[in-house]
């Protein structure tokens, strides 16, 4: 797979999925969903999540919150220039240490 057509990538950080651009290739494919566009990988968090807030698998109150904070948060966002100019999803991407990239 050439890493620059998928550079999108969706990833659980804390348990709460989003999606960061990946151009470089720093997330290992075998690990994270890796999508063409931004909508692809969007749409697949957002599917994760709606499932865990439909199923109430999530872990406790704070977890719920920041479940339903991402959710509108990815709906909201036409392009992942909307997503990383929300404040709120740059605050949780400083969480991004511990995801584990791994080099390409």
């Amino acid at each position: 797979m050439h890493l620059l057509t998928k550079p999108f990538v969706h990833l659980p950080i804390d348990a709460v999925d989003t999606v960061v651009f990946d151009p470089e290739g720093r997330f290992d494919a075998e690990r994270y969903d890796r999508y063409e566009t931004f909508t692809q990988a969007r749409d697949a968090a957002l599917s994760s999540i709606e499932i865990m807030l439909d199923e109430e698998d999530y872990d406790g109150q704070d977890h719920r919150e920041e479940l339903e904070r991402m959710l509108g948060l990815l709906e909201s966002a036409s392009s992942y220039e909307d997503l990383e100019h929300h404040s709120a999803h740059q605050r949780f991407l400083d969480r991004l240490a511990s995801v584990q990239p791994v080099a390409a």
